[in-house]
């Protein structure tokens, strides 16, 4: 009875063992590039890369000159010259151990990894070293990037994949411009003091003897150099070395390769760029995303080291070490809380971000100015704007083309004209310490004052309206005249040529930045899903790509997402005054009671009030062999129009605990104020903490496929539901605070989720009209913030008291929420919070 033959692991492990020994080898290539070396392999295992099978099967030289034979200590020799620099010899080791099933594991530092509780990192700002464990390969940003190019040009996409989805695992305060810049086509830089760690040029661990290393001189020797990579017959093929300026070999994602120019042999480094199309999109949009949501706060701290006094002498950041002895507990150590005490500069590893070295003035410009960008109101845009201008004067004085910028900023980037009155007069007159000029012209102050103006006639000098008794009236149409202000036209009929138009956009819904399917499942991926674009609609019950025919492209031309590009549709149409942006956050939101609203703060807008709140929505489960699935939870979030007369709801609000724990650890100091009735004046505490608090909501450290949204129109939808709440469901609002369930360390009782008195804003004037149109746009932001998703909305009816919005499975997340501890007051997940922000318009 014959025995059975070798197991599929016994197989790997015998290829493996010979990759690492080089015995029985077939081929030798030897690479060129940021090392050389020559590396003795076997041609069935390299034609499972794609790069590899065009090369020895698909009518290259290499493939078809025949072979004379040869002893195995000499295999067939070839030459693979690298122009990227961004190859380096650890990820293409880890690329070529991959194909033959083994490799080092990946260790990424813990203190890379926003999660829940920590969405700027474990520790943030005091970043701590950590032990890399034995075997082990050190996963820096650096080889990350590295890694994800390498396995792109060898066409792996399983690899470029895995490395794809740890790169959104890993977009951090401390990654998040070295990742940017990778998308804009930046080289990697071969040491980045303001990264967390830096890349070593050593070999992958593990696989110190796989290589042949050469040095430069005798790779050059042109007798020792084996024929390059080449389209033509060997007949063909020049003697020796190439020139310093050769055609290369160009991977493109179906495997086949593309003759491209290049002089990477002489172009500086820095110079040079490396784009991998809508891969690098796809990085720079969740880049944009994190620095939409996250920016902000991050601002304080490098404003504190400013105040510290010790910018020019930045403190180097801590260099991860493979294999090497750190203090005890290293692990445990960078996933700890830090002390409660007031922020160290000296010891601080804050990024460079909004000073000089980090964002482009261009690149300031366009997050602050977007619609995405998450500030409270307008006045806080400014604010900002002044804040970060100041910094970057402070740092090295006046800079001639930063200071264009700037002016641009100030007149085009923010909408004064949703200013108040008195507001707008505060502006003129706040001087810049620095140039002694006001930050805002005065004739860009004095147009949107009368833009204010213009907008207040047309509402409260509008015709009166027909009587109710005329069989002419149509009250239920949206487009009567005691409705549509008659703004939203096509930009044809806008007389004005030298004053800017606003788009109103139409139904859709859009995801932006980090993305579930082919882009973070890793598995049965091709390189056509890998470099399909970010908006273009996935199956998971197929493999196939079905291209949007017209699908969004955001890249650097639009500061992938952050601006919109025009329309060419003939229906568009446009408005001659801008939206009125704002931002929310929620917090407890996995407290949400089913028939509970958590409501924002009340502002106002063209004489009117508006809030936006959530809601949790229970959706019937699928159908399955006849029987009703079990219900599920969606998250809905809702723009309303509130009563100008009522009392506006209760807002949500940082639960006591977590504020004051929050304030603790970043400043040292606990709070004074508390309130009467025993709630913590969070008010107080915005104000005076000079680093604002860390409203935490982040993923796990692992990244989890997340289910892609699909542009549509509001009635179909797949995943989202635009519908109406009436204003009889609304519920009544009372000073009373809800029953109390839990005590804080004082004794005090609150309520989860935690709501604070609502305060009505300031009205100017008031909108008699019982029904408004408007026009609104959403952009929530995912956990960590790698992504974003954006629901807009072409004009609607808002009677007082309604609302509109949409629910959504991927806003309510519950899986990647703690469970939170009763005894101790649900701490962990009430540091969870949605952030938004809003877009709206009156037409």
């Amino acid at each position: 009875m014959s025995s059975p033959g070798p197991s599929p692991h016994d197989l790997q492990s015998h290829l493996y063992q010979s990759f690492l020994d080089g015995k029985t080898t077939d081929v030798a290539l030897r690479i060129s590039g940021s090392w050389h070396a020559i590396y003795h392999l076997h041609r069935v295992v390299l034609i499972q890369s794609g790069f590899f099978r065009s090369l020895f099967t698909a009518g290259f030289a290499e493939s078809s000159s025949p072979r004379s034979p040869r002893r195995e200590s000499t295999p067939e020799e070839l030459q693979v010259v690298f122009d990227d620099f961004n190859i380096t010899r650890a990820a293409f080791e880890v690329c070529i151990a991959w194909l033959y099933g083994g490799g080092p594991p990946l260790h990424i530092a813990p203190a890379l990894r926003p999660t829940l509780t920590h969405p700027l990192t474990p520790g943030f700002p005091y970043f701590s070293e950590s032990e890399v464990p034995s075997g082990h390969q050190s996963a820096t940003p650096q080889f990350l990037l590295s890694l994800l190019a390498t396995s792109i040009y060898l066409s792996i996409p399983t690899l470029a994949s895995q490395a794809l989805s740890a790169i959104y695992g890993t977009t951090g305060p401390y990654t998040v411009i070295r990742y940017l810049n990778f998308a804009l086509g930046k080289s990697i830089p071969l040491d980045d003091p303001e990264c967390a760690y830096t890349q070593d040029s050593d070999s992958a661990v593990g696989l110190e003897a796989v290589a042949e290393m050469l040095d430069s001189a005798s790779d050059s020797d042109e007798d020792l150099v084996a024929p390059s990579l080449s389209r033509y017959p060997s007949s063909q093929k020049g003697k020796g070395r190439r020139s310093p300026s050769p055609d290369v070999l160009s991977a493109s994602p179906n495997g086949s390769f593309e003759r491209i120019s290049t002089s990477a042999d002489t172009a500086p480094r820095e110079t040079l760029c490396f784009h991998y199309g809508a891969i690098s999109d796809k990085i720079g949009e969740a880049a944009t995303a994190w620095l939409s949501r996250w920016g902000p706060d991050i601002l304080a701290y490098e404003e504190q080291i400013l105040q510290g006094n010790v910018l020019n002498a930045h403190p180097s950041i801590v260099k991860q070490r493979k294999r090497a002895k750190t203090i005890p507990g290293g692990h445990e150590n960078a996933a700890a809380e830090i002390d409660s005490r007031t922020l160290n500069c000296a010891d601080a590893k804050i990024p460079l971000i909004w000073r000089r070295g980090g964002l482009s003035p261009l690149w300031v410009k366009a997050l602050i100015s977007s619609d995405s960008f998450f500030v409270k109101h307008e006045r806080q845009r400014y604010e900002f704007a002044k804040r970060v201008v100041d910094l970057r004067r402070s740092q090295s004085g006046l800079d001639e083309q930063e200071e264009k910028v700037w002016d641009e900023l100030f007149s085009k980037g923010i909408y004064y004209c949703n200013m108040i009155t008195d507001e707008i007069i505060s502006l003129s007159t706040d001087i810049c310490p620095t140039t002694q000029k006001p930050y805002v012209p005065l004739s860009v102050l004095q147009s949107a004052n009368w833009a204010h103006t213009l907008l207040r006639h047309q509402i409260i000098a509008r015709p009166s309206s027909p009587s109710s008794n005329s069989p002419t009236k149509d009250t239920a149409s949206p487009k009567s005249s005691d409705t549509d202000l008659g703004l939203a036209v096509p930009k044809s009929a806008h007389t004005s040529e030298d004053k800017p138009l606003y788009p109103v956009p139409t139904d859709g819904t859009l995801r932006i930045g980090e993305r579930g399917g082919p882009s973070s499942e890793g598995k049965g991926i091709s390189m056509e899903q890998l470099f399909a674009h970010s908006h273009a609609p996935y199956s998971h019950s197929s493999p196939d790509i079905h291209p949007d025919p017209s699908p969004v492209t955001f890249n650097e031309s639009t500061y992938f997402g952050l601006m919109s590009k025009p329309t060419g549709s003939p229906t568009a149409t446009y408005t001659p005054f801008p939206p009125f942006r704002f931002s929310v956050e929620f917090f407890d939101i996995n407290r949400i009671g089913e028939k509970d609203r958590l409501h924002s703060q009340t502002i106002w807008y063209a004489g009117n009030l508006f809030n936006v709140y959530l809601q949790v929505v229970k959706k019937k489960g699928s159908s399955i062999s006849g029987q009703q699935g079990p219900q599920t939870q969606q998250l809905g979030i809702y723009v309303s129009r509130q009563s100008t007369v009522d009392r506006v709801p209760m807002v949500s609000a940082l639960n006591p605990v977590v504020a004051r724990s929050t304030m603790e650890m970043q400043t040292g100091v606990a709070p004074k104020e508390i309130a009467s009735n025993g709630v913590l004046a969070t008010q107080t505490i915005h104000h005076h903490v000079s680093i604002s608090h860390i409203s935490a909501s982040a993923s796990t450290s692992s990244v989890r496929p997340t289910t892609p949204i699909t542009p549509s129109a509001r009635s179909t939808t797949p995943v989202t539901e635009l519908r109406p709440a009436t204003s009889s469901s609304l519920p009544s609002y009372t000073t009373a605070f809800p029953t109390p369930s839990y005590r804080d360390e004082f004794g005090f009782p609150y309520s989860l989720p935690y709501k604070v008195p609502g305060v009505s804003p300031v009205q100017p004037y008031r909108d008699s009209r019982p029904n408004v149109m408007a026009y609104f746009m959403v952009h929530c932001a995912s956990p960590t913030g790698t992504f974003q998703t954006r629901f807009s909305s072409g004009p609607d009816q808002f009677k007082v008291g309604q609302s509109w919005g949409w629910k959504s499975g991927s806003l309510k997340g519950e899986d990647e929420i703690p469970a939170g501890n009763e005894a101790e007051g649900d701490v962990q997940a009430s540091k969870v919070s949605l952030r938004a922000t809003v877009v709206l318009g009156v037409v």
